[in-house]
């Protein structure tokens, strides 16, 4: 019948959420960072995406914190995200946002390019391949040749829309008049912003010795 009690083990109840305060995006061209705050210590994520669906998550951020910030990357121009930040405290009481949305600035970054060959100053004859080069930040859609001033050749299509791309046409210029010519080339990228590249002199000469 002897009976003994243990030492007092103190113990916290903590079922109690992390309260989500002052969620402010900041968006830009291809990232945007969304900040808040919690009411107490807790970790960091974003969960986003284009659609209600999501998708997509930050990587967590196990230190505890009530102030939150992180960046997302790769975004693309004037698009509607939809988010909702998470944070977790050390009780592993979990506070997520209600659904929110932003829209990311349209690209502005012009794409550039070069005509390659032919090359300037160049005498051309018969049949020549007539080449160039473009890149963009955001994606190219297609490549124009222009001689002076008139297009040679439909928009050659990238229709990978990467990040740099070449393009190339054969030109017959039996069928222009013998002299002086400029070529240039204009590339358009994914969000229809536009480039003509530097002219290019060339001269066509189709006379026979």
């Amino acid at each position: 019948g002897n009976l003994t009690t243990s030492n007092p083990v103190t113990i916290t109840v903590d079922n109690t959420l992390p309260v989500l305060s002052t969620i402010t995006v900041i968006p830009s061209y291809g990232t945007s960072t969304i900040s808040w705050l919690t009411d107490e210590p807790a970790t960091t994520q974003i969960i986003y995406g284009t659609t209600t669906s999501y998708g997509l998550a930050t990587a967590l951020v196990s230190t505890l914190t009530t102030n939150h910030s992180q960046t997302l990357i790769n975004l693309l121009p004037s698009k509607t995200y939809h988010f909702m930040v998470k944070s977790q405290d050390k009780a592993g009481n979990i506070a997520t946002s209600t659904d929110a949305t932003f829209v990311t600035l349209a690209d502005i970054v012009p794409p550039a390019i070069t005509v390659t060959a032919p090359i300037n100053n160049a005498v051309v004859r018969s049949t020549v391949t007539v080449v160039a080069s473009a890149t963009d930040n955001a994606g190219v859609a297609g490549i124009r040749f222009q001689l002076d001033g008139a297009d040679l050749a439909p928009e050659k299509i990238n229709t990978g829309s990467t990040l740099s791309f070449a393009a190339s046409i054969y030109w017959n210029t039996t069928a222009m008049t013998n002299g002086v010519h400029t070529l240039t080339a204009i590339v358009r990228d994914i969000d229809g912003n536009l480039t003509t590249s530097n002219p290019v002199t060339i001269t066509v000469d189709n006379t026979l010795p």
